[in-house]
């Protein structure tokens, strides 16, 4: 599940907040497989890059960002 959540925020980072109680450089690291060994693994061009956000404070202000009317 976690690297299906972590493919969605690559592809739609604005559509997406993910927190986690896990740490980036551990539990989303290690495991057999990791879910970003797993995410590197299938789409290799992509960066896997830590996801999380301060969910605390509300969206952070590129989620705020509204694309211009057409």
């Amino acid at each position: 599940m976690a690297a299906v959540l972590l493919r969605c925020w690559q592809l739609a980072p604005r559509a997406f907040a993910i927190a986690s109680d896990g740490g980036w450089e551990s539990e989303w690291k290690l495991g057999a497989p990791s879910p970003r060994a797993l995410v590197a693994s299938l789409f290799p061009p992509d960066a896997v890059e830590c996801p999380f956000s301060d969910t605390t404070q509300g969206p952070a202000q590129r989620d705020l960002v509204r694309p211009e009317a057409t």
